[in-house]
Parts: C-alpha cells; structure tokens; sequence
C-alpha cells in the first residue's frame, strides 16, 4: 500500500477571500521557507482556483474551501501543512469557517483479502446476469471509531488497483475553533488511520 500525498489534506471550508492571497502574502505569512512559493492560476466549474507551491506543503484556495497537501507523505511534510494552516486561521480568524476534514488516500496495486471481498459486492454477479457492465464500485461508511467519527471510502475502477480514502471530518463554529481542533493532530491521525486499514484489511504502509 502506497500513500497518495495529493489525497492526504487538509480541507477548511468556509468564506474565503480570494483577494488576500497573493503570491507575496502567503510567502511572508503562511508558507515561510527558503524557497520561493510558486503561485498558479486556474479557471475551474467551481469558479477561480488559486494554487501556492512552497518546499513542503501546496495550498490551494477556492471562494468555498481551501485544501492543505503536503508533497511528500513524512511527519515532516505532515507537520508543515499543519503548521501553515494553523497559521492562516490565526491569521484570517474572522473567515467564517463551517468544516474541517483531515484526509488521507492510499493506494493499493492489487487488493486481496478482506479488501478485494469488499470490493467485490454480493449483488455483483445477478447484475451481470442482468446484462449490467459494472465500470466500477464506491462504498462508503462513516463510523464511529476511537471516538472519532470517520469516513471510509472504498474505490475500484475497471483494474485490480484500488484506492483508500480515510476523512476525519469535524463541524467547527470559527476560525479558532478550527485551529484548536487541527493543533498537534494531523501526525497522530496518520497513525489511526494506519491502524484503521491494518487492523481492516492487514494492509500496511510501504517503507513505514
């Protein structure tokens, strides 16, 4: 099983002023480093997405969210996204902010096991007797797991790869709110998310 950086973020959904980010700003304020952060500009369905680049963590900002990623998956990248984003919501901390998601995705090139027989549903054989072509299976479960609500979501397409995606969503009142919730947990719900999947399907993390 491979982590997949680009799916384990930080996602703060809320009212964003789009106006506050530039380049300059979030270098000086948000992702303070040696190297210069490189910002990007896209026209997307969901309207104008900004993107800053620095050495350990991309911020991506959208008018209803923004999304923290770490560029490689290491407590050191992990501790800097949440370093950043903890900066930005002391920071801008009279954003109206609404939800907070911690995420992490996973790779896994050839399920087997547990994973493949949940990937593989029970009502999968009378729909191709029915002449149905199944392109691919989504199963999602939101639990309550050391007192944690979380969602588990389980993907296959037509290959044998399968994804693992692992979100720890909380409802928050504010800003602040927000940034006591995230503060010293992004490396701790790695680890439980690990423990989730090991303990599920006896699938563990390469080079972990």
């Amino acid at each position: 099983m491979k982590a997949d950086p680009d799916r384990s973020t930080i996602v703060i959904v809320g009212s964003w002023n789009q106006a506050i980010f530039t380049e300059a700003w979030v270098q000086q304020n948000v992702l303070r480093g040696p190297d210069a952060v490189r910002q990007e500009v896209a026209l997307t369905a969901q309207g104008t997405l900004l993107r800053f680049t620095g050495n350990l963590a991309r911020l991506v900002v959208r008018a209803d969210r923004v999304i923290w990623a770490p560029l490689r998956f290491d407590n050191e990248a992990l501790g800097k996204m949440e370093s950043a984003a903890s900066q930005l919501l002391g920071l801008l901390s009279v954003t109206p902010i609404t939800g907070l998601g911690v995420n992490y995705g996973f790779n896994v090139s050839e399920p087997i096991g547990l994973l493949k027989q949940s990937l593989d549903p029970a009502d999968s054989q009378k729909m191709l007797g029915l002449g149905a072509e199944i392109r691919g299976v989504l199963i999602k479960r939101t639990v309550r797991w050391q007192d944690r609500t979380v969602n588990l979501g389980l993907e296959r397409d037509l290959g044998p790869a399968a994804r693992i995606d692992i979100n720890f969503h909380s409802d928050v009142s504010g800003a602040l709110d927000a940034r006591a919730k995230i503060a010293g947990a992004v490396v701790p719900l790695k680890q439980v998310a690990l423990d989730l999947i090991s303990g599920l399907y006896e699938l563990h993390l390469e080079g972990g």
